[in-house]
């Protein structure tokens, strides 16, 4: 009876203490993950630097969302391609590239498949009804690959729209090389979940019009025409601006995915 005690006693012992190992296991890889993940996944948003910058940057533009200051620094440009590939993936939109960004630019860098969409050309008239007065919307310059956030302001026949802050305006100054032009150029809208063929002059011009944003550093607004838009001086559409924007239509997104 006394030996079955000791032997009863020395099982229940052993079991204890492999529970015990068990558990202290457990505890030990938990701490182990949570401490791999926050070293993989840091959370980098806008003034972010340093080389995890650098990798998100050059992860972004390999998954096509160009970075064209890809200098280590979290600027407007690496904020912007955050947000249109959180959108792309269907991941909460904030610009903020945290755990579920990161991850997900990972299992496309292994593997080497990045979604794709069309860019559509939708007629000004429907656009006229989705992109309304004080809305905010991401332009991105096809050939540059610089995007800038605008507001639409005005615009009966086009979309008269202005960059929403003087950091935007010095994104539109460099798109046309430093200067002001007329030249029409092809840009993809992105207006709400919708890729949207335009394109755009960069004059600042109409000045007089109410509703301007009055503290950006721009003068007047700048134009957006769509399919079928027309000028507002004679109420004809400008074969140069469909030109572009059937140019803009013939991309897929993200427009930078073979680089």
């Amino acid at each position: 009876m006394k030996c079955s005690s000791i032997k009863k006693k020395l099982s229940g012992s052993f079991l204890i203490s492999i529970l015990v190992l068990f558990v202290v296991f457990n505890l030990v890889i938990l701490v182990g993950a949570s401490s791999l993940q926050a070293e993989n996944f840091p959370l980098l948003r806008r003034d972010s630097e340093g080389s995890q910058v650098e990798k998100l940057q050059r992860e972004l533009s390999m998954a096509g969302f160009k970075i064209s200051d890809a200098t280590g620094y979290f600027g407007l440009q690496t904020e912007i391609a955050v947000e249109q590939f959180q959108r792309h993936q269907n991941l909460t939109v904030d610009g903020l590239a945290g755990e579920e960004t990161l991850s997900t630019l990972k299992l496309i860098q292994d593997d080497k498949i990045v979604p794709t969409r069309e860019v559509e050309a939708v007629s000004w008239s429907e656009v006229d009804e989705i992109f309304n007065r004080t809305d905010s919307v991401i332009v991105t310059d096809i050939a540059s690959g610089l995007s800038l956030r605008v507001s639409r302001i005005y615009g009966s026949n086009h979309a008269d729209v202005e960059p929403i802050n003087p950091e935007n305006v010095e994104v539109l100054r460099k798109i046309y090389g430093g200067e002001w032009s007329w030249e029409r150029r092809p840009v993809v809208v992105q207006i709400q979940d919708r890729l949207i063929a335009g394109s755009i002059t960069g004059m600042p011009h109409g000045e007089n019009v109410n509703g301007h944003i009055s503290d950006n550093n721009f003068t007047g607004h700048f134009d957006i025409h769509f399919q079928g838009s027309r000028r507002h001086k004679d109420n004809a559409e400008d074969e140069q601006h469909q030109n572009m924007i059937e140019k803009a239509a013939e991309q897929e997104w993200p427009l930078f995915k073979s680089q």
